[in-house]
């Protein structure tokens, strides 16, 4: 396992401003974010502040970010259904992690030659 990439509420952008949250990346991480959201023109925001569900992985040594979306007024309520996803930002939160994952995926796969 080479990080963790946690994600939430990837498909609201609540505020409608295209805005991709990315909370707490360490260092490595924050750089290959930045780097792929200018690539592919996403407009991103980093954040400190702690997600409990990559903690363990970061006390374990592990690269680790949180991705966010907005929070939105239908969380946790009947309302959160798929006729309130924003599917075209939800492309974007998509687009942005695949880049990130593939980019890795390539380093490492020449660092093993």
């Amino acid at each position: 396992m080479h990080s963790v990439h946690v994600t939430d509420l990837p498909g609201w952008d609540e505020d409608g401003d295209g805005e991709i949250e990315i909370q707490s990346p360490t260092p490595l991480l924050e750089q290959r974010y930045l780097r792929a959201a200018e690539r592919i023109g996403v407009s991103l925001r980093v954040t400190k502040g702690g997600s409990s569900d990559n903690k363990s992985f970061l006390a374990a040594g592990y690269p680790t970010v949180g991705v966010f979306g907005d929070v939105t007024r239908h969380l946790h309520k009947p309302t959160d259904t798929y006729q309130t996803v924003d599917f075209v930002y939800l492309d974007r939160m998509t687009s942005l992690i695949l880049d990130v994952v593939s980019a890795l995926s390539d380093e490492a796969s020449r660092n093993e030659r």
